[in-house]
């Protein structure tokens, strides 16, 4: 029987989770999100990164010319970065033709932890559809990683983990692991106003009171994004 895991923050993961598994990594406020629109825009390719200087270094050693700066540190944009994190600033005149170097808080810091070797795609409520559909038609064991928020759990994305969960249960049989039940659960509660929970979020709120309303907005709005992101030797491309 086929497995599905959820891993509700990072302290969850371990080597047994990353082996032998299709990963879908998950950040929806808002580095998954960002990801799916930049890709829409016309963005070539991003590289995630965890940490700044590492940023900085491998936009030089690509050509800044067709090489852009993204990333965000407490919500803002990060002095001498071109761009920050939210999905709204990812427009084709901005991205189009262009690899993005991204360095967030909690998304790609979660991809920095694979190995080179490991696979994830990249998921959030804009393109959850398309990813389910995916996961369908592969027969792989799934594990389900939540970015969290500053290394803990937070409501959003277990909420987009319980979609993915919900999802694939409903088409085939399949084994949950505590935190996949979990998941589902608590997107059965609120999948009819996701906006709403991303408002009543900790790290939805702390972004509202930035100005980043509108993120949480485009966040919430399932399927916006028809791509689907796959994070493969460093890069992520459709």
């Amino acid at each position: 029987m086929r497995r599905i895991s959820l891993s509700l923050s990072p302290g969850d993961l371990a080597d047994g989770i990353l082996q032998g598994h299709l990963l879908v990594a998950i950040d929806v406020l808002r580095a998954s999100t960002t990801i799916c629109q930049a890709l829409v825009a016309g963005a070539t390719d991003i590289l995630p990164v965890a940490e700044i200087e590492e940023a900085k270094q491998l936009a030089e050693s690509l050509g800044r010319e067709n090489t852009l700066l993204c990333g965000e540190r407490e919500g803002r944009i990060i002095p001498g970065f071109d761009l920050g994190n939210s999905p709204l600033e990812y427009t084709p005149k901005r991205v189009k033709d262009k690899a993005l170097v991204m360095c967030t808080t909690n998304g790609t810091a979660l991809l920095a932890r694979l190995r080179s070797g490991e696979e994830a795609v990249i998921a959030g409520f804009v393109n959850a559809g398309m990813v389910t559909r995916y996961l369908l038609r592969r027969k792989d064991d799934v594990a389900i990683l939540c970015a969290g928020l500053l290394g803990q759990f937070c409501l959003e994305d277990a909420v987009c983990g319980g979609m993915l969960v919900a999802g694939l249960e409903q088409r085939r049989k399949v084994r949950l692991s505590d935190g996949a039940v979990a998941g589902k659960l608590l997107y059965k509660r609120f999948a009819k106003n996701l906006l709403a929970m991303l408002q009543a979020s900790n790290h939805g709120f702390y972004l509202t009171s930035l100005g980043f309303g509108p993120d949480l907005e485009f966040a919430s709005r399932t399927d916006a994004c028809g791509v689907l992101p796959v994070f493969r030797e460093g890069r992520i491309k459709i």
